[in-house]
């Protein structure tokens, strides 16, 4: 435990003021959104996900996608999708079928309900952001944007050098 203080203590030392409100603001957004994105009660993130997913592939896989599909998509285990399936299901926000060709094949597609879920969820998103630009300003509002953009840019790069060096390997 004393190790682990000298450790904070040290890297506090070295962080700039600037870079510790960065690193503030920062973590004050994500737990923010980390449990209810939407705005919606109830409404989980891997969910909203999931939803979005089915979303997408819809327009090009009017069939649906397999667990393997969203999967791959998400980045998260099969199992784990299966587990947001199944609860998405209960709910009626989206329905497995059979597929035509392989009887082995089950695939998932979004329900009307959970077209509606996703539109309340961008209705909701939409008057938070146009309310940010009210209450930021259109020049200011513009200025967040590209520092976000520009901002975001940095954190994938570095992201990737860290992987490349053996203190990311070892993460």
């Amino acid at each position: 435990m004393k190790g682990s203080n000298m450790v904070d203590e040290n890297m506090e030392s070295k962080q700039s003021p600037t870079a510790k409100q960065l690193m503030e603001a920062f973590m004050m957004m994500v737990r923010t959104f980390r449990d209810d994105p939407s705005g919606i009660p109830g409404c989980k993130r891997s969910h909203v996900m999931l939803l979005y997913c089915l979303k997408q592939a819809s327009e090009a896989e009017a069939l649906g996608l397999r667990i393997s599909d969203i999967s791959k998509r998400l980045k998260v285990t099969s199992p784990t999708v299966t587990q947001w399936v199944n609860e998405l299901e209960a709910g009626g926000l989206v329905v497995r079928k059979g597929d035509g060709e392989d009887r082995r094949v089950v695939r998932v597609q979004l329900s009307d309900k959970g077209e509606q879920v996703l539109m309340k969820v961008k209705d909701v998103w939409l008057q938070t952001f146009n309310g940010l630009v009210e209450y930021l300003g259109e020049q200011e509002s513009q200025s967040l944007a590209a520092s976000l953009v520009k901002a975001l840019s940095y954190m994938q790069q570095h992201r990737d050098r860290l992987k490349q060096t053996s203190l990311g390997g070892d993460m």
